[in-house]
């Protein structure tokens, strides 16, 4: 007889388990990932260039939950948007606390991320082909150090881990 409380209670602990996890899941899909903006850092001489230049990279946590969460762990490139996805820039390192995002709000991460110069090469290479032309494909350029727009389409892809649960990242951004 007492087998069969055992039993029962064991019966009773995983089914209230399997409900949370399947409502904390279902929450976990309300928090989405965008990259809301892509700035160089400041460019002092010709070696920050060549030796590998930072952005800034704004990552918009949009929380569409009742629940807040702890965005433990996140990973994120950036690629041109060509057939062999050139990465233009990588998170060169996890992050190294824990971020809240508050239930029902937004939060703005400002990351520093390594810039790939041959990635640069390539998207201004496109550039000159979509418009025919180095001195406007420059211009861009040169706009985008000055105003933080450039005027082209990249893909961001990784991963964000929040609460155990982890959220795929794969969407282009206009920067």
């Amino acid at each position: 007889m007492k087998r069969w409380y055992i039993i029962g209670g064991i019966i009773a602990i995983v089914v209230a388990v399997g409900i949370y996890l399947t409502r904390f899941a279902s929450h976990a899909k309300r928090l989405f990932v965008d990259v809301s903006s892509v700035k160089p850092v400041a460019i002092s001489s010709m070696t920050d260039l060549l030796g590998g230049f930072k952005l800034n990279v704004g990552v918009l946590l949009k929380n569409f939950s009742p629940t807040g969460y702890n965005v433990e762990q996140m990973k994120i490139n950036l690629y041109t948007t060509t057939e062999n996805g050139t990465t233009l820039a990588s998170q060169p390192a996890p992050l190294q606390e824990a971020k809240y995002v508050e239930a029902n709000k937004n939060t703005t991460l400002d990351m520093e991320f390594d810039a790939n110069i041959n990635g640069f090469a390539d998207l201004l290479i496109n550039q000159v082909k979509e418009v025919n032309s180095w001195d406007e494909a420059l211009s861009r350029l040169m706009n985008w150090v000055t105003t933080g727009k450039l005027g082209v389409t990249v893909r961001a892809k990784g991963f964000v881990v929040a609460e155990g649960v982890k959220i795929d990242i794969d969407q282009k951004v206009d920067i």
